[in-house]
């Protein structure tokens, strides 16, 4: 289903059809909770290979999914940031230079919960920026979003609301 949905993106892109299915690639430093961010973006059920550990995702994943207004979308999973790449994992990277490339808008996952926040944020921003040099009006397109929420102390809980 998602392998569809990419051809049908990437159809739509070079013929410059209107009714192209967006493409929406979540990146974030590694560990940051892409994977179970994707999985549940994608309504796939289960948190599919998300695991709590770096790395745990070396190849960028597509799935198709809907926007809240029933229309197609497809989300992008990629290989997590650091700040100094090791070299195995320079091609694992790739695929997620070009996913990030070939998106309609960036979801920046940001694990609040982790005492580097922060740091690991402009480590991204730099990376997708400076490194990776895309466009400004993609980095435009960037929406914030911050995990793990769950694991912060202060009692802010309750129910509902955000």
């Amino acid at each position: 289903r998602a392998r569809a949905s990419r051809r049908r993106a990437r159809r739509g892109r070079d013929d410059g059809a209107a009714c192209r299915v967006p493409v929406v690639c979540l990146v974030g430093y590694t560990n940051a909770g892409k994977s179970a961010l994707h999985a549940r973006l994608a309504q796939a059920g289960d948190a599919g290979r998300a695991r709590d550990a770096p790395f745990a995702s070396l190849e960028t994943q597509r799935r198709a999914g809907r926007l809240s207004d029933g229309s197609e979308v497809v989300y992008v999973d990629t290989v997590g940031f650091v700040e100094s790449l090791p070299h195995g994992l320079v091609q694992s990277f790739a695929s997620t230079l070009e996913a990030a490339r070939e998106s309609d808008v960036l979801l920046l996952v940001v694990d609040c919960a982790s005492a580097r926040a922060v740091r690991q944020r402009d480590t991204v921003v730099s990376t997708l920026r400076n490194e990776l040099c895309l466009p400004e009006e993609l980095l435009a397109r960037t929406i914030e979003v911050h995990a793990k929420s769950d694991l912060l102390g202060g009692g802010g809980g309750g129910g509902g609301g955000g």
